[in-house]
């Protein structure tokens, strides 16, 4: 009995470590955003300045052909320099704005969206972990429903590889997690948690296919999107990053156990 009092002890603990985690994953993924969403704006100063410069040029040009008028007028066979069509391109501009605009507009959206799980995390009491009644699975679908819990054996491996995780001893926790994965291959948590080992390993191509396959088990974890998105924009693959941090934002959260 004091064995299983301090197993579950342990995983409480683990599960409580794992919010946290969650929770600094969220601000990487938002500081990450930020700098992608910063240097998209940069890039469209950028464009705005050079647009900027040829205007003032083409000014100083009207003004100077101004300056050498007679007093009379133009006469009439005199006749104004036209601009070249290529002086003037504010395209060169505007394709850079909108991207700037869709940073922009999804850093607000993932602002709100962290606000509102760091506030649920705060307002349940980890006591409500323990209270938790696991749904009976389904016997005519293949697919584990959302609110599913998983077997006793696959939450102990996962509990002890995010302890694992937390002490740095990442090679075991990956372990942890491959064994968890075994016994579940649709685990979304298992194969979250298995990215994250992997990206600390700097395998970031085989963090990638864990966290699509957590994915797949469950498109509704925004976590998978975050991570997904985080290790995209590190390989510099700015166009999937946006995209999965759109559908993280578009992900519907998991409704909370009452």
């Amino acid at each position: 009995m004091e064995i299983l009092d301090q197993r579950l002890g342990l995983v409480e603990r683990a599960l409580q470590s794992q919010r946290q985690s969650e929770l600094e994953v969220i601000r990487s993924s938002y500081r990450t955003l930020v700098i992608v969403a910063s240097i998209q704006g940069g890039v469209a100063l950028v464009g705005i300045l050079c647009a900027v410069l040829v205007l003032t040029r083409a000014m100083n040009r009207l003004f100077e052909l101004t300056l050498r008028l007679p007093v009379g007028g133009w006469g009439h066979s005199q006749t104004l320099p036209a601009l070249g069509t290529g002086d003037l391109a504010p395209g060169t501009f505007c394709q850079a704005d909108q991207i700037n605009a869709r940073f922009m507009s999804a850093l607000e959206r993932l602002e709100k969206r962290i606000l509102e799980m760091e506030q649920t995390a705060e307002q349940r009491p980890p006591e409500d972990l323990e209270t938790e009644v696991p749904a009976q699975p389904s016997t005519t679908s293949g697919v584990r429903p959302v609110a599913e819990e998983p077997t006793p054996q696959v939450s102990i491996f996962i509990g002890k590889g995010q302890a694992l995780l937390n002490l740095g001893q990442v090679d075991e926790a990956l372990r942890c997690f491959d064994r968890a994965i075994l016994l579940d291959p649709r685990n979304a948590e298992a194969l979250l948690k298995r990215g994250m080992a992997l990206e600390q390993l700097h395998r970031m191509e085989q963090a990638l296919d864990s966290y699509e396959r957590a994915i797949a088990a469950d498109n509704s974890m925004t976590q998978a999107y975050l991570h997904k998105g985080a290790v995209c924009s590190r390989l510099l693959r700015f166009q999937e990053a946006l995209a999965c941090y759109e559908k993280a934002l578009r992900a519907e959260p998991r409704p909370a156990a009452s």
